[in-house]
Formats: structure tokens, sequence, C-alpha cells
């Protein structure tokens, strides 16, 4: 693929996952994985374990750069509850460094099938999510924030996701927020977990030379090209939240999702 081509694709791609990322809370992840599962075996001649891997190492890379933004637009307009958004960080700190090491050494026909049903649960509840506030809540005292953070950071590491699938749920259902609240909140734990997740992908042992530049499992070439669109596209996305019926988006998000689980499994 000509150099020009990649670079304005993996350009586009990042604008896309910004915006996701900035109108939906999701962290750009359940866009990009899925993505570069097709696009990387057409541009580099990589074992398809490999491939797996270095798809979500990227995929984190990027991410972070998207939710790192979302973060920032989100607190600029103070739709962020900064004490809930640290509790649910401190978790992923430690499962992001510390993961990437173990998860390397699974098999990708292993992982496949648990991220197969964890994307299917997500279009599942993408569809059917109804307004909020008709659903019954369940108040949680504060600190089962921390063990959240933990479980949802062991997730995204397996999958590149940043948690904001499971975040947004957590702070709508047992913790009383409105939707808009819920997305810009969840926006920092997933930054901090997209970030502390690459860390632990860049410094994992690797043991093979790659055609392209890279840290660890992180393609870089195709990370920060992704990762400067996902900044201008999450930009757009928070702008978007105010105006844009995310039910909709919601329903139609969840049939592509669909789409990228048949490839996963493929």
């Amino acid at each position: 693929m000509d150099l020009l081509i990649e670079i304005v694709l993996f350009l586009l791609l990042g604008v896309i996952t910004g915006i996701v990322a900035g109108l939906l809370g999701l962290g750009g992840g359940i866009v990009l994985m899925p993505s570069l599962l097709i696009i990387f075996p057409h541009i580099y001649n990589l074992n398809p374990e490999l491939t797996f891997f270095i798809a979500v190492a990227t995929t984190l890379l990027a991410g972070s750069f998207a939710a790192g933004s979302s973060a920032i637009n989100h607190l600029h307009i103070r739709n962020i509850d900064f004490k809930k958004s640290v509790l649910l960080s401190i978790g992923p700190v430690f499962t992001g460094l510390l993961g990437p090491e173990i998860y390397v050494s699974f098999h990708p026909a292993i992982i496949k099938p648990i991220l197969a049903v964890i994307f299917l649960f997500v279009s599942v509840k993408l569809f059917l999510e109804k307004d909020s506030s008709n659903i019954a809540k369940i108040k949680l005292n504060d600190i089962w924030l921390v063990f959240i953070g933990i479980v949802v950071g062991a997730i995204s590491v397996m999958s590149g996701i940043g948690g904001g699938i499971f975040f947004i749920p957590v702070l709508l259902y047992l913790y009383s927020f409105d939707m808009k609240l819920a997305v810009g909140t969840a926006t920092f734990p997933i930054t901090i977990t997209m970030i502390f997740s690459t860390i632990g992908y860049a410094i994992a042992s690797v043991g093979t030379e790659f055609d392209f530049h890279n840290i660890g499992y992180i393609n870089l070439d195709a990370g920060i090209v992704l990762g400067v669109g996902a900044v201008f596209g999450s930009y757009l996305g928070v702008k978007l939240i105010v105006h844009t019926p995310v039910a909709i988006i919601r329903k139609i998000f969840s049939i592509f999702l669909l789409i990228f689980i048949y490839k996963l499994l493929a």
C-alpha cells in the first residue's frame, strides 16, 4: 500500500475514532481494534498471532490520544465528576502495566472468542439502550469504583477497548448519572486505562523484528497518525454530543459492531 494512502487512511480512521470517543465516551477502541485487524495484514507481513497483539497495542496508543483529548474537552465544559473519575482510574494503572506481559503469552485463538462475547454484549446493549431516566437505579458506595476499575482495566488490556462501554453503564445505573455526565466522567478513567495499558505493551517482551518503527508491540507509524486524527475527531464529538440523538447513533454503531464480530471470528 502506498505510503500516502496509508497516512490518509489512518488519519481518517483516527478522526472517526475521536468522534466516537467524544460523542459516546467509548475510547474509540471498538472502532480501531477490529479495523486494524483488517488493515494490518494488507500492510505488514506478520503472522496472525503478532498482528492481533500489535493491533491491540496500537489501538491503545491511538485511543490514548482520543480519550485524552476528549477528557480535556469535557473538562472544559465542566462535564466530569472528578472524584468518581479518579476512583475508577486507580485499578487500570496496575492492570495496564502488568497485564500485557501476561496476555501476550496467550494464543489469539483463546482470546478472540472471549472478545467476541464482550463485543456481542456491547452491541446488544447499545441497540437496546433506553433513556436512562426510565430505568431503576441502585446507588453503590464509591469504594466499589476502585474494584470496577480493576476488572474493566483487565478487559481493556486484553481487547484494546478503553472501557467506556462498561464505565458508562456503571455510572448511569449504579450512581444515578445522566447520560452526558456519564460520558464525560468516563473519559478520564478511559484515558488512564489506555495510557498505562500502552506502557504495558511498550515494555512487554517481543522477541522479533518488525518492518515498521515500534516500541514493544506498538506500531508507532500507525499509532501516531491515528492519534493525531483522533485529537481532531474528539473535539467534534464533544461538540456533537449536545445536538445529536445518541440513541440513534448507538443503534447504528451496534450494527457496525456486529459486522466486526464476524471479522474477529473469521
